[in-house]
């Protein structure tokens, strides 16, 4: 691999020289495997066109090598158009011939738009046709600002665009268009990127256009723009198959989605398209709608579609299904509040299933159109955003950490021999002079592996332990101190414990464990062929402070905990997450730092097995069962996890011990790995009492531990609410929660009338186990309030529930109607219609409800009508009428299945 600097070859990156013929000649000498490097610049690389439609080109047909990575320093890494001559349009930089391996990191690119005019097109980034099943594209931390143009515009796949920003492009800040014959599956994605201030060439662009092909647009936001997002299917071009995970557009000017053609297109069926939404947030913009057309779209199962804040200047409804569009959230749920214009329209000849429509605050109404919807359940609320979808402040170029981690090419270099014995290898940035052996009383054995740079070159540097090979299912448990915090707060990136690590065409590979000071906790990271990426935080680190950390990956799923070594391992994990890029690989230590980072522990397991734990021949301990604060009764199953990481299990005595009392012996069980012991919790008086436990090894080193439980041997019994009350009977329920040690327990119930006096007992019955009980009472008096209680009787001991009051109903009398109990109206009438919403409870004492009816109605004459069946003593619901034309009264009618009746009116 050879590095090749732009300057090298004459660039001057001083604002005006024309770098153009400099920075292609590095491109042409360019072989498989270069870098070819731009370095940052107090000014920016001036670049002119010729007249030939392209400035700058990557051409794999003329020459150009198949694995390349461009490569600057930052924001300072600047290529920029500085004018010349041009027809009708031309490209900064054309990348044709479908390279296997193209990578484009830390650079930004500026198009310059003021001094272009008269052009059909300026594009920044222009990837071309090629082979469709051999190549791929990858831009991270790269910056594309000021296109007269498209930013990016993509014509095959296999195109990644991770941590990059699109701004203020007067088209689309991505623009795909991936031809027929160009389809394959190896989709484009745009993740954890910015499109800002883009497509206001005649609000008629996008920030992103993925008008064709498969493409996968994730943890990006969209703001700012003529439009939000678009697909298409029109022209000789393919079906759209599309994926909106964790997106947000808001702040733009026209459609914030839209697909804008019909199903067939040159004899060409396209109705296979799809398109899903995976908690995606549209608002607030200043335009149209979120459109659903011709298409089959879904929002991904027990995710949202939260629509709120859109301002439609036509009160278009906010998301609109049309012209043969199928919407499938049959498991989702769908936001659409506080917008212009209806809520929701669905006016499609295909069916679509929403399972949960929430909506509030739309001016026109909850839905202008339902035909062939099926909605679940519609709901009154208001949301205005979904956890983890990012933020602008949280995407785009050099996003993501408080630190850039510039990438590095170089291969994994081979120690000296003097370092180590042939058992470690040093990995990227690690050199021999950045590991050592240091000695110290505060270390187990005596001796720690210590690393520390000299200098202030912070980067990636690992050592590898080769022992074990490169294993898949792995456990590394370390015990790790960093002296001293890196100050700064862009500073603290300690201390990494590696798994599944690589290196592939100069990329590093491999999940990691470290000490993130600048965030005052411990982060587990990745490093794919998608870059540099947090997977989750948790705890809190401190400095010249011993902690253990136990890091697992098995199949998908990773495992980490960390905790003092002052300290005894917690049973549970501190950190669990799913994630199947990375296979396989080495483990090894490392830092990014170039401050100090002792390791005095480094123990691996494979296969499924558990690091053991090393710490010099001292022992721990812990409870597994029962757990700090946890109830006990009856006899108490003791569980205790103990090692030394030298002895063995039948080596170690383990004893327990319980409110200071004697301490007896703890049974190693293999079947469970834990020491196992019983003791009897019906000696002690109920309250909380310490319980210990205590570990000898062979060399008499000991450690202890304790939690506290709460002894409770009494029965427990609650009192429930009662079911089925009458005006003569009443069901009366309890909970027996706890049998407090005993093998059986008496319950009953205990009532009277509110007003006191003597209780009265009923429905005594003997329960073997916890479990709801529940009695009938008659005789009670109409209209009468009473109370009572669940009791509990155990060896002598009685419990009783909480009192629970219930009022018996009024007698009804014969014949009575029904009673209207509520009549709200809410006048919800817009520029075309005259719409009430009629909230109402009606009740009758006979219990047989039969029909609801209400009328809109003018100058004495119904003009529209609503009616529901009700049953029962009660029922509430709500009418939404509307007509077009006048009201001036809202009328509700009820009847019983006696066709008693009543009526009641509102004048409006």
């Amino acid at each position: 691999m050879t590095v090749l600097n732009v300057q090298d070859f004459g660039a001057k990156g001083d604002g005006s020289t024309n770098d153009r013929d400099a920075i292609q000649s590095a491109i042409d000498e360019a072989t498989e495997g270069d870098e070819i490097y731009f370095p940052a610049t107090s000014d920016y690389y001036a670049i002119e066109s010729s007249g030939d439609g392209e400035v700058l080109a990557h051409h794999v047909a003329d020459g150009a090598p198949q694995d390349i990575l461009y490569r600057g320093d930052g924001a300072d890494s600047v290529v920029k158009y500085n004018g010349g001559s041009y027809t009708s349009g031309f490209l900064m930089f054309e990348i044709l011939g479908g390279p296997s391996n193209f990578r484009m990191k830390n650079m930004v690119w500026d198009g310059n738009k003021s001094i272009v005019s008269g052009v059909n097109y300026q594009n920044l980034i222009d990837i071309d046709e090629g082979d469709p099943g051999n190549h791929s594209y990858y831009f991270e931390n790269c910056v594309f600002r000021n296109s007269f143009g498209n930013a990016v515009q993509i014509w095959v796949q296999g195109v990644e665009l991770n941590r990059c920003t699109f701004q203020s492009n007067l088209q689309h800040g991505v623009s795909i268009g991936v031809k027929n014959d160009e389809m394959s599956t190896n989709s484009i994605v745009v993740r954890n990127s910015l499109a800002d201030d883009c497509g206001k060439k005649y609000n008629n662009f996008y920030g992103i256009d993925s008008a064709y092909g498969d493409f996968l647009i994730e943890d990006t936001v969209i703001q700012n723009c003529g439009r939000g997002g678009k697909t298409s299917t029109e022209g000789d071009f393919g079906s759209v198959n599309g994926r909106y995970r964790r997106v947000r557009i808001e702040n733009c000017n026209a459609e914030s989605f839209i697909n804008t053609t019909g199903s067939t297109n040159d004899g060409v069926n396209l109705s296979n398209g799809t398109m899903s939404f995976e908690d995606v947030v549209i608002g607030p913009n200043n335009g149209e709608i979120m459109q659903l057309s011709e298409l089959d779209y879904s929002i991904v199962d027990n995710s949202e579609l939260v629509i709120t804040g859109n301002n439609s200047e036509n009160n278009r409804p906010a998301l609109m299904v049309i012209n043969n569009g199928k919407l499938d959230a049959s498991n989702a749920t769908i936001w659409s509040n506080n917008n212009q214009g209806e809520g929701l329209d669905h006016d499609s000849d295909q069916t679509s299933v929403v399972d949960v429509y929430t909506h509030e605050n739309n001016t026109e109404g909850a839905l202008y159109r339902a035909r062939n919807l099926t909605n679940n359940t519609q709901n009154t609320g208001s949301k205005t955003d979904i956890s983890g979808v990012p933020t602008a402040d949280e995407v785009g170029a050099w996003s993501g950490s408080t630190t850039t981690e510039t990438e590095s090419n170089s291969e994994d270099s081979t120690p000296a021999d003097d370092t180590n014995d042939g058992a470690w290898t040093l990995r990227w940035e690690s050199g021999t002079d950045d590991w050592a052996v240091v000695s110290g009383s505060e270390f187990d054995g005596g001796y720690a592996l210590e690393h520390e740079h000299d200098g202030t070159d912070r980067t990636v540097r690992a050592i590898s332990w080769d022992a074990v090979g490169e294993p898949a299912d792995v456990e590394v448990l370390d015990k790790v101190r960093v002296p001293a915090f890196t100050e700064g707060v862009d500073r603290g990136y300690h201390a990494r414990v590696h798994i599944r690590s690589s290196s592939h065409n100069g990329d590093r590979l491999g999940y990691w464990l470290e000490l993130e000071s600048a965030a005052s906790s411990f982060r587990l990271g990745k490093y794919s062929k998608d870059g540099f990426a947090t997977l989750l935080r948790f705890g809190t680190p401190q400095e010249n402070t011993f902690f253990y950390r136990r890091f697992r990956a098995e199949d998908e799923t990773l495992k980490a905990k960390a905790w003092p070594a002052s300290e005894s391992e917690p049973a549970g994990w501190d950190a669990e997450i799913t994630d199947s890029d990375l296979t396989d690989g080495w483990v090894g230590l490392g830092s990014y730092d170039t401050g100090t980072v002792q390791t005095d522990v480094f123990s691996v397991a494979t296969g499924g097995e558990s690091a053991p734990l090393i710490p010099g021949g001292r022992p721990t301990a812990s409870f597994r069962t029962p757990t700090d604060g946890q109830s006990v009764s009856g006899d108490v199953s003791v569980r205790i996890d103990a090692e030394d990481g030298s002895d063995g299990a039948s080596a170690l005595n383990v004893e327990c011990r319980v409110n200071d009392g004697s301490w007896s012996p703890a049974t190693y069980d293999a079947d469970t790995g834990a020491y196992a012991a019983t003791w009897d919790s019906t000696v002690l008086d109920d309250g909380t009492v310490p319980l210990e436990a205590r570990v000898t090894d062979t060399d008499d080193n000991t450690a202890e531990t304790a939690v506290e439980v709460v002894v409770d041997n009494g029965p427990t019994v609650a009192t429930l609410e009662p079911q089925d009350v009458t005006s003569e009977t009443a069901t009366l329920r309890g909970d027996l929660r706890k049998l407090g040690g005993a093998d059986a327990v008496d319950v009953r119930f205990e009532w009277r009338a509110a007003d006191g006096g003597a209780w009265t007992e009923a429905g005594e019955q003997s329960l073997d186990s916890p479990t709801e009980f529940a009695h009938t009472v008659s005789g009670l008096e109409g209209d009468t309030q009473y109370e009572f209680r669940a009791v509990a009787d155990a060896d002598g001991e009685t419990v009783e529930g909480d009192v629970v009051e219930f009022g018996a109903l009024a007698v009804p009398a014969p014949d009575s109607a029904p009673t209207v109990e509520k009549l709200d109206v809410t006048d919800r009438s817009g520029s075309k219609w005259t719409r009430f919403d009629v909230d109402w409870t009606v009740s009758d004492d006979e219990q047989d409800l039969n029909t609801v009816i209400t009328t809109l109605e003018y100058e004495g004459q119904p003009v529209a009508a609503e009616s529901t069946s009700v049953s029962g003593s009660s029922a509430s619901y709500t009418h939404i009428l509307r007509v077009r034309g006048d009201v001036d009264t809202v009328r509700l009618w009820a009847n019983d299945t006696s066709n008693e009746t009543v009526s009641e009116a509102i004048d409006v």
